[in-house]
């Protein structure tokens, strides 16, 4: 917690770190205490490492249970093949359980590719986190997440309801990094000297 690490090679931030405080606030809004078994939804992008490196640097106060879980979508070739590598090694360098799943097919007539993959990836969490006996699954859903998700709905026309973006918490999957940005999160990967990597796909823009 600022002094020692408590994965092999990982630099933790500073207990006095602006982010990781703002974190420790966040955790708490959200409901988490301290003690929940939590399985991270990890791409291998700064945001998601990023939330990583916040819970383990949170560690041990509050003190959770975390495992990494990623999803291959089949739909990047040898980019994804690397996303899911490139995670699995991490999840080993800091000791910490992983478990990942693989989509297949593709999506039926009608239905767009970005809402079958994030069926299939929330389908798959849900596997895995049984599977492993997790509380709770945590993304790392970010303050610019709920900011493009607000507008893409004002965009296709909604309700007050759609216009509460994305939730803190829905079931069993928790979003505590909502009050960060994405460059908070990945700053906090590079502090850490967690590497990560860049999704080609995400400056695509085919794809709202």
């Amino acid at each position: 917690n600022g002094s020692y690490p408590l994965c092999p090679g990982f630099k933790s931030l500073h207990r006095h770190h602006p982010t990781l405080k703002k974190f420790r606030r966040l955790l708490k809004d959200a409901g988490l205490a301290g003690g929940e078994r939590l399985l991270l939804a990890v791409s291998g992008g700064g945001d998601s490492v990023g939330l990583l490196a916040l819970f383990l640097s949170a560690r041990p106060r509050p003190d959770f249970g975390l495992g990494v879980a990623h999803v291959h979508h089949n739909l990047r070739g040898d980019e994804a093949d690397r996303d899911l590598r490139a995670v699995r090694d991490l999840a080993r360098s800091l000791g910490l359980p992983f478990a990942s799943a693989r989509l297949r097919g593709r999506p039926p007539q009608g239905e767009s590719v970005e809402a079958w993959a994030r069926a299939g990836r929330y389908a798959s969490l849900e596997g895995l986190r049984k599977r492993g006996a997790w509380d709770l699954i945590a993304t790392a859903h970010s303050l610019d997440d709920q900011a493009e998700t607000v507008l893409l709905r004002i965009a296709r026309g909604t309700g007050l309801q759609g216009l509460a973006g994305i939730l803190q918490r829905n079931g069993r999957v928790v979003r505590p990094a909502l009050g960060l940005t994405g460059d908070e999160l990945r700053e906090a990967a590079r502090a850490c000297g967690l590497p990560y990597l860049e999704d080609s796909s995400n400056a695509d823009r085919r794809f709202l």
